[in-house]
């Protein structure tokens, strides 16, 4: 569900040109409506633009999300202009890395799962033996995707295992934005286990209420 978006939020008001005519923070439009000030510009198509972050997406980062949104709207003289409620949404894709019991149990040193979208640099999800009883980095990762509908995912995994030391390397096509990808390791019967088990849309958001 839609949470009120903080005060820190970057908001840009571009013309047809492209050109920013207003660059300012939420705070500073919800202080200025609760003085009575009311926003003029000159009549003509505008685009609005809302971001989490001021700045460049990162291209990977743990627990880093960055949600946005944007909305063409047309000003027409001598009247009223509302934007409505803005939802701002998840602009990367989130990636989470989990194992089984079974296959923790087959674990018999460090290992190390890494995540690249489109040979971007990656995260690396660290799994640490501990004499016995792994245990391994649940951090969310967060990723710009970066190639539009070419957008891939590469995952790694690099480990000692009962039977050695395995490799798995395995790549995930149409990764868009706003939804989150939850990687599980399991064990299988012939074959070193890597499963991705879940893709969903992210159903949390960030609402912007214009009255």
């Amino acid at each position: 569900s839609a949470v009120p978006a903080d005060g820190n939020y970057a908001i840009r008001i571009s013309n047809v040109k492209g050109e920013i005519v207003l660059n300012t923070t939420y705070a500073a439009i919800k202080s200025d409506w609760e003085a009575g000030k009311k926003l003029s510009m000159p009549a003509g198509e505008y685009r609005f633009t809302a971001c989490s972050i001021n700045g460049e997406i990162p291209e990977a980062e743990f627990e880093h999300p960055v949600y946005g949104a944007e909305k063409s709207f047309t000003i027409v003289a001598g009247q009223a202009t509302n934007l409505g409620t803005i939802t701002c949404r998840l602009l990367q894709t989130k990636v989470t890395i989990s194992y089984s019991n079974d296959f923790l149990d087959m674990v018999r040193g460090n290992c190390t799962a890494s995540v690249a979208i489109s040979q971007s640099s990656p995260l690396k999800y660290e799994l640490s033996y501990n004499g016995g009883n792994p245990s391994y980095n649940q951090s969310a990762g967060y990723f710009k995707v970066n190639n539009g509908e070419q957008t891939t995912m590469e995952v790694n995994f690099k480990g000692l295992m009962e039977d050695g030391e395995k490799t798995m390397n395995q790549t995930f096509t149409n990764i868009k934005p706003c939804t989150w990808h939850q990687i599980k390791f399991i064990k299988k019967v012939n074959a070193f286990p890597l499963a991705h088990l879940l893709e969903h849309q992210t159903e949390f958001g960030t609402c912007f209420t214009h009255k």
